[in-house]
């Protein structure tokens, strides 16, 4: 309106390039974008429609080039927006499912990481993961052929054999029997978890496992007092079941194993040394009801409990010939120092 004369062809180009840059540079939805374009484009033909000064015949002409420009620059806007939000909105796309398969990695690989650690000791199972992450070498031809194998030369075996199993299979069908069963070991897993045994293997109804894999210092107490809390379970589950006869025969010893991983295409863990087969003669040379344990446990935790002559060598012909000395765990001292009897997780 500053212009005089004003004409119709007037600011026609600045609002072409408004109208366009509207569309495309706004940071709004597209209807609108598209209505600031178009009431931009109605002012412009009201205002010169009411005060340019024109022939008819030119202003007609004009005002349909003017109004033809502005349709064509709405709609070339519009399509740039169409085409940059669906640009944008691809790109937002693929960035939430790369997202979304980064995080599903890490959730599997969280969940494998956790299975691991289910069947293998902390460290072994975290030495493998990084040897097989650095570089894979331990894979080849999809077989495994790296050993991890170390030697630990103190620790405590532990094993624990159900008494009266076979009156309580007696007396439970199949399905119950191995509901029972996993249960019971179940809950011998979170007891071993407490005191930081490392489960080894489950051999038919006998219990097998390790304390002080970890270089616990006190891995014989924690032994002692997993083998105690388990007899008191299996009580627990005896009144359950009402099988009298139902009990726990626990052996421990202390000494030096070979633990590791075997196998080429199915991971093993185990460990080997005359010291597990001397712990499994002092399960089956124990008592029910009793932690029977073996002169080298006994030197490390004579402080923190009461015992008694365990006359090991009288019921297992193994322990006779190794000449070895037994005893059987009466209770806990109660001499108001338990320095002595802080266990590791």
């Amino acid at each position: 309106m500053g212009y005089d004369p004003l004409v119709p062809s007037d600011s026609v180009g600045m609002f072409v390039f408004f109208m366009f840059i509207s569309n495309v540079m706004l940071p709004a939805s597209l209807p609108l974008c598209t209505a600031l374009a178009l009431l931009s484009g109605m002012g412009h033909i009201v205002i010169t429609s009411i005060f340019a000064k024109q022939n008819r015949e030119y202003f007609g002409r004009q005002m349909c080039a003017n109004i033809l420009l502005f349709l064509c620059s709405n709609i070339l806007g519009a399509i740039d927006f169409y085409i940059a939000d669906r640009r944008q909105r691809r790109s937002v796309l693929e960035t939430r499912q790369s997202l979304e398969v980064k995080i599903t990695l890490e959730s599997e690989n969280r969940q494998q990481r956790r299975l691991l650690h289910s069947v293998l000791p902390k460290h072994v199972a975290t030495e493998m993961v990084n040897d097989l992450e650095a570089d894979g070498t331990i894979l080849k031809d999809g077989m495994f052929n790296k050993l991890f194998i170390q030697r630990h030369e103190e620790c405590s075996i532990l094993f624990a054999d159900i008494v009266g199993f076979t009156e309580l299979s007696s007396k439970c069908t199949a399905e119950e029997l191995i509901i029972t069963l996993n249960e019971l070991f179940a809950n011998f897993d979170k007891i071993g978890t407490k005191y930081g045994c490392q489960r080894i293997k489950i051999l038919g109804d006998c219990y097998y496992c390790i304390a002080g894999l970890d270089d616990s210092k006190t891995h014989a107490q924690s032994a002692v007092e997993m083998g105690r809390d388990m007899i008191t379970h299996i009580a627990k589950v005896r009144r359950q079941t009402g099988v009298k006869t139902l009990d726990m025969r626990v052996g421990i010893h202390t000494g030096s194993v070979l633990a590791g991983v075997l196998g080429k295409i199915k991971w093993q863990f185990d460990a080997w040394s005359n010291d597990v087969t001397l712990a499994n003669s002092m399960e089956s040379g124990g008592i029910p009801g009793r932690v029977h344990i073996s002169e080298s446990t006994f030197n490390c935790v004579q402080l923190d409990y009461e015992v008694e002559p365990g006359e090991g060598h009288s019921r297992n012909d193994f322990i006779k010939e190794q000449g070895i000395k037994t005893y059987l765990i009466v209770k806990r001292k109660d001499n108001g120092d338990n320095t002595n009897m802080k266990i590791s997780p």
